[in-house]
Protein backbone atom coordinates (compact mmCIF):
# COMPACT_ATOMS: atom_id res chain seq x y z
CA UNK A 1 0.00 0.00 0.00
CA UNK A 2 0.97 3.19 -0.75
CA UNK A 3 -0.13 6.60 -0.05
CA UNK A 4 1.30 9.98 -0.98
CA UNK A 5 2.10 12.68 2.14
CA UNK A 6 1.67 16.18 2.28
CA UNK A 7 4.85 16.75 1.04
CA UNK A 8 4.66 14.48 -1.84
CA UNK A 9 6.83 11.95 -0.69
CA UNK A 10 5.67 8.36 -1.08
CA UNK A 11 4.55 6.61 2.23
CA UNK A 12 4.63 3.02 1.95
CA UNK A 13 2.70 1.17 4.83
CA UNK A 14 3.54 -2.77 5.55
CA UNK A 15 0.48 -5.37 5.70
CA UNK A 16 -0.39 -6.64 9.41
CA UNK A 17 0.80 -9.82 7.59
CA UNK A 18 3.85 -8.72 6.88
CA UNK A 19 4.64 -7.15 10.57
CA UNK A 20 3.33 -10.67 12.10
CA UNK A 21 5.42 -12.56 9.75
CA UNK A 22 8.54 -9.90 10.60
CA UNK A 23 8.02 -10.07 14.18
CA UNK A 24 7.44 -14.16 14.49
CA UNK A 25 10.42 -14.59 12.47
CA UNK A 26 12.53 -12.08 14.84
CA UNK A 27 11.40 -14.52 17.53
CA UNK A 28 12.51 -17.63 16.05
CA UNK A 29 15.84 -16.55 15.21
CA UNK A 30 16.46 -15.24 18.96
CA UNK A 31 15.08 -18.98 20.22
CA UNK A 32 17.60 -20.33 17.92
CA UNK A 33 20.32 -18.48 19.11
CA UNK A 34 19.80 -19.03 22.78
CA UNK A 35 19.23 -22.81 22.48
CA UNK A 36 22.45 -24.00 20.48
CA UNK A 37 24.11 -25.71 22.74
CA UNK A 38 26.20 -27.98 19.93
CA UNK A 39 26.98 -24.89 18.51
CA UNK A 40 29.10 -23.62 21.87
CA UNK A 41 30.24 -26.74 22.11
CA UNK A 42 31.75 -26.67 18.64
CA UNK A 43 32.62 -23.52 18.92
CA UNK A 44 34.76 -24.49 22.16
CA UNK A 45 36.36 -27.55 20.37
CA UNK A 46 37.27 -25.44 17.77
CA UNK A 47 39.09 -22.89 19.57
CA UNK A 48 40.83 -25.51 21.74
CA UNK A 49 42.03 -27.39 18.44
CA UNK A 50 43.33 -24.26 17.13
CA UNK A 51 45.40 -23.92 20.35
CA UNK A 52 47.14 -27.34 20.02
CA UNK A 53 47.78 -26.85 16.60
CA UNK A 54 49.84 -23.51 17.48
CA UNK A 55 51.60 -24.92 20.44
CA UNK A 56 52.92 -27.64 17.61
CA UNK A 57 53.91 -25.70 14.98
CA UNK A 58 57.19 -24.69 14.50
CA UNK A 59 58.39 -22.26 16.51
CA UNK A 60 60.40 -20.13 13.53
CA UNK A 61 57.33 -20.03 11.32
CA UNK A 62 53.53 -19.69 12.75
CA UNK A 63 52.42 -18.80 9.35
CA UNK A 64 51.04 -22.27 7.50
CA UNK A 65 51.45 -19.72 4.15
CA UNK A 66 54.98 -20.05 4.52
Amino acid sequence: MTAASSSGILVTRMSENYIFYARKMADLRTFRAANRPLQSQVDDLLAFVKACEGKWQPRRSRDPLS
